[in-house]
């Protein structure tokens, strides 16, 4: 991952994980911006299967889900996400064909720092998931501003299995 302001890099991370297993312990070894391994701990999801958890925690009716998740973001290792689920919604028609068949989920997610004890998240994220994983109508508050994306455009990925 690298950050950068005004062509400037201002933050780069790099580096590998693994689980043992989906739901099983795993470590990150970083190679920048120091070598360093972090522990993550048994449950600890990638963005992928954090996302399916949160849709088939909608599917099946719950209301609330917490989770550690790792996405590679920064060199902190994993962090506690706090998921309350609004809805789960039937179908309904939508600027985007391919999503009119599906049912979805209203979600807003809060992200908390592992490495301290905090009462109140590093940034939170509002947002529809559809069934298939695509998310829109993004609200990402990060505290000293405020992000707003809607998705415009959609092109499915022709299957090939």
């Amino acid at each position: 991952m690298v950050q950068k302001s005004n062509a400037a890099v201002t933050n780069q991370t790099d580096g590998s994980a693994r689980l043992s297993r989906t739901g099983g312990t795993g470590e990150v070894e970083y190679r920048l911006p120091k070598p360093t391994k972090v522990v993550l701990p048994a449950g600890t999801l990638f963005p992928m299967m954090h996302t399916v958890a949160i849709i088939n925690s909608a599917r099946d009716g719950k209301k609330f889900v917490a989770l550690p998740l790792f996405d590679g973001t920064d060199d902190d290792g994993f962090e506690y996400s706090s998921v309350a689920i609004l809805d789960w919604k039937a179908p309904f028609p939508t600027d985007h064909p391919a999503l009119n068949a599906l049912p979805s989920t209203r979600v807003r997610i809060a992200f908390f720092d592992r490495t301290r004890e905090a009462s109140t998240p590093t940034y939170e994220v509002a947002m529809r998931y559809w069934e298939n994983g695509i998310a829109d109508d993004m609200l990402m508050d990060f505290g000293d501003f405020v992000m707003r994306a809607k998705l415009t455009e959609l092109t499915p990925i022709p299957r090939r299995c």
